[in-house]
């Protein structure tokens, strides 16, 4: 709040997006994130979410990385022992049961792979960062040379994807993506 009251905006806004990821349900810390955000200068328009994969990072991020790990290998271990016991069974009805158990599980299994390696992903690729240059220049290339795409503000958010040297390729709330010098930029880490 003391970067806040003093202006500041960039410290103010990383130090409000640090303060969510420790605390993502507590209504002061979006309160007082919004009324930060409304002192940047820059207003970039967010991308609508996909359904499907609002759907997905829902369900991958309900459970954590190493409960999904648990998870797979309890349904594929359960996979195996249905086999077995369809492999043991006498009884058609029996066999046929416990081999559609048996593939049953297998697809659960794979399906929760699936959504594990999703939430890895996702945990991986959450980079963040806020700028706090006064002014920067939005690239098409990381070099001095390029073409600059726009002029971006102290307290914008983006999304670090890659880094070469002193530049950072960034990706804008609207989807653009572009360059900024790394000196320009404060990832939202601790």
């Amino acid at each position: 709040n003391a970067h806040y009251k003093l202006n500041r905006i960039a410290p103010s806004i990383l130090n409000y997006e640090k303060a969510q990821l420790l605390d993502p349900t507590n209504e002061d810390i979006q309160h007082n994130l919004r009324f930060a955000q409304n002192m940047t200068i820059d207003v970039i328009e967010e991308l609508p979410p996909n359904t499907f994969d609002l759907f997905i990072k829902n369900i991958s991020g309900a459970i954590p990385l190493p409960l999904w790990s648990g998870l797979v290998i309890g349904l594929l271990a359960l996979a195996c022992l249905a086999f077995a016991v369809y492999l043991q069974s006498r009884q058609s009805r029996q066999k046929r049961q416990f081999f559609v158990l048996s593939l049953l599980l297998v697809v659960l299994s794979v399906s929760s792979f699936g959504l594990a390696l999703d939430r890895q992903a996702r945990d991986a690729q959450l980079s963040e960062a806020i700028i706090f240059a006064q002014t920067t220049d939005f690239r098409s290339e990381p070099n001095l040379r390029s073409e600059i795409l726009v002029q971006l503000h102290e307290g914008t958010k983006v999304r670090v994807e890659d880094q070469v040297e002193q530049w950072v390729k960034v990706r804008l709330a609207n989807g653009t993506v572009g360059w900024l010098t790394q000196s320009d930029v404060q990832r939202i880490a601790f």
